[in-house]
């Protein structure tokens, strides 16, 4: 089954690119790679990871699903609970 639109988008140099922008209007040029990522669960949010210091000073990739209308703010309190 196809996945609806809500659930795609592209990714161009590591930014997210906006729906309704143009490949031009993205400065993407012949040759450019797109990737396409798949995000079954909308409401679930969009993995990212970030490296942290705990307090024995070790560095730790702790994942977070973050929303679309996710503030730094919120990323902090998802992190406060892992």
């Amino acid at each position: 089954p196809e996945a609806a639109p809500a659930h795609k988008f592209f990714i161009f140099r590591g930014v997210q690119l906006h729906p309704s922008f143009t490949l031009e209007q993205s400065l993407i040029a012949d040759g450019g790679i797109l990737h396409l990522v798949l995000n079954d669960d909308p409401y679930r949010g969009r993995p990212i990871y970030i490296r942290v210091k705990d307090k024995t000073d070790d560095a730790r990739i702790r994942m977070v699903m973050c929303g679309a209308d996710f503030y730094i703010a919120d990323v902090k309190e998802e992190l406060a609970y892992l």
